[in-house]
């Protein structure tokens, strides 16, 4: 019996994940289900969704998304009035017409403790859509701590959560009561893949010549450990082996001239910085240039950076946290190192940059790493986890879990 067709208003307001967003929302277009995708234009990157085939639809306005607004305070205040509007006109909206699933992918303004996405979420279930949420971060780096039990009521109130691994779904059941019935894992995929970097040119800055390039690339911030990466390469340096650095991704003012410092206090002279946002071609140059690739986190519950990486089939370093056990064997597709212990990755990274054969070893293990992630796998799963919570004679069959 054919299955009953679904609409779904996938929801990333402020494109806080906007590739992750236009990945999985592609692929399931693809497989014939109804989408529409809550995001404003990307600022970073405005041609984002067009590069995707995905037509973004935020509601009223789009406006911050396609300006230049320079001060950061203005522009975020902006960001959460747009937000803020474009729901209020959408919950009037789905008194006409309204879609069967929300998937949330980020709600940006519960993590800050404003109201309005809650409210409209709210809303939301009392028309009767059911919402389904993607969990990228158990908690916010940097408020999680004192947001626990708000996080943990939010995701009891989901019909359906998604995690990218076993790890966080046994993390959500210990410590926030989610009941494991109302949870699937589906996997990350790689966010670009190699053939797309195969005909990029080089990025200039870092085309300087060493016996090997070792880049940490994404968005910089404090739980990715990049001050701690400083530390270990002054023992790498202190080894004469000729190797170079580049630290590339946009970074807040006050962290990046930390890091400035640091490198400076620390005498190195073969750190590259480049704190800008990458363009998509820069960064799959800069990827495609590089022996190695390296994610010092601190902490993490999913990392796209490291699915990118991963899928350009380099040698990888990265810190021994659950999360990259799950794609990564160490000693086979990368090296999983405690975070901390800057003489074992010194050692590490070292080693790798004295062994060409090594790293091409690695980079060719890694493509196994990604061969369960493909992006129509990934929807399909994704389609099957929105049948569970659809009515027993809207899901052919499928057993209806029970509700909070």
């Amino acid at each position: 019996m054919p299955k009953p067709p679904l609409s779904v208003f996938m929801m990333d307001m402020l494109s806080i994940v906007p590739y992750y967003t236009c990945s999985l929302a592609k692929a399931i277009q693809d497989e014939g289900v109804s989408m529409v995708v809550g995001a404003m234009t990307y600022d970073l990157d405005k041609a984002c969704f067009k590069r995707f085939e995905i037509k973004n639809n935020p509601g009223l306005l789009d406006y911050v998304g396609r300006s230049r607004v320079s001060s950061t305070s203005l522009r975020r205040a902006m960001k959460v009035a747009e937000e803020s509007l474009n729901l209020l006109i959408m919950s009037l909206w789905y008194l006409k017409s309204r879609p069967d699933i929300i998937h949330i992918q980020h709600l940006p303004l519960f993590a800050k403790r404003l109201p309005i996405e809650s409210l409209f979420l709210w809303y939301a279930r009392k028309l009767g859509i059911k919402l389904v949420y993607t969990v990228h971060n158990v908690l916010p780096h940097d408020t999680g701590a004192n947001q626990k039990e708000r996080f943990g009521r939010l995701y009891r109130t989901m019909d359906r959560i998604i995690c990218h691994s076993q790890p966080v779904q046994q993390r959500l059941v210990a410590e926030f009561g989610v009941d494991p019935q109302r949870t699937d894992i589906i996997p990350h995929g790689p966010l670009f893949r190699v053939e797309q970097a195969s005909q990029m040119p080089c990025a200039d800055p870092v085309n300087e010549k060493a016996d090997c390039l070792v880049v940490c690339h994404g968005m910089i911030r404090p739980y990715k450990g990049v001050d701690f990466l400083l530390e270990v390469w002054s023992r790498v340096e202190s080894m004469g082996i000729r190797t170079r650095l580049v630290i590339a991704g946009l970074c807040e003012t006050q962290y990046a001239n930390e890091l400035i410092s640091k490198a400076k206090n620390l005498g190195l002279q073969s750190v590259y910085f480049d704190f800008r946002f990458l363009p998509v071609e820069e960064m799959l140059a800069l990827l495609g240039d590089s022996d190695i690739l390296v994610y010092p986190y601190r902490e993490i519950t999913t990392s796209g950076a490291l699915m990118t990486g991963i899928a350009q089939r380099k040698a990888i370093v990265a810190s021994d946290l659950i999360p990259f056990r799950q794609v990564l064997r160490s000693g086979e597709s990368g090296l999983l190192i405690p975070y901390g212990d800057a003489e074992r990755w010194a050692r590490a990274l070292a080693q790798l940059a004295g062994d060409a054969s090594e790293r091409e070893k690695m980079a060719r293990a890694s493509k196994t790493a990604i061969l369960d992630d493909d992006w129509s796998a990934i929807a399909q799963k994704t389609i099957h986890s929105y049948r569970q919570v659809m009515p027993i004679n809207s899901r052919a069959g499928v057993p209806h879990g029970q509700l909070c």
